[in-house]
């Protein structure tokens, strides 16, 4: 089975928070990760948030992005950015958003993420979706 990874539960590998620990077992698990590349811009820019405000070491955030495509397979955006044009126009959220969403329609996988109203909106589209927590 595949899972596309959204960045909020992406992050929570590389920063102690809440449902950090549930977010940790996805990487030992059978499931093939997946996310659009989208994921290392929007990680790159919360990691790098945490080494401005001290609480991360800016060595560790960089190794933390470096080593992240290990951990996923990647999908190119430029795959993924009419149909989730099309999709945020017509479901609602942001393009952004909508590129896991357009990822997880495509590979017919679950989609995973923090965010309650990419899941609400994953749902809406017709893509099965869940919180890490449950």
């Amino acid at each position: 089975m595949t899972l596309v990874i959204d960045a909020s539960v992406a992050v929570q590998w590389f920063l102690d928070e809440p449902g950090s620990e549930a977010a940790s077992r996805l990487l030992t698990g059978r499931e093939v990760l997946a996310a659009p590349d989208l994921i290392l811009l929007e990680v790159g820019s919360v990691l790098g948030r945490a080494v401005r405000s001290d609480a991360l070491p800016f060595d560790l955030a960089q190794e933390a992005l470096d080593g992240l495509p290990r951990h996923l397979a990647l999908y190119p955006l430029v795959d993924l950015a009419q149909e989730a044009f099309a999709g945020a126009g017509r479901f609602g959220g942001s393009i952004y958003d909508f590129c896991y969403i357009a990822l997880g329609r495509r590979l017919k996988a679950k989609v995973v993420s923090n965010d309650k109203e990419l899941i609400k909106i994953a749902r809406k589209a017709g893509v099965e979706a869940m919180r890490i927590g449950g």
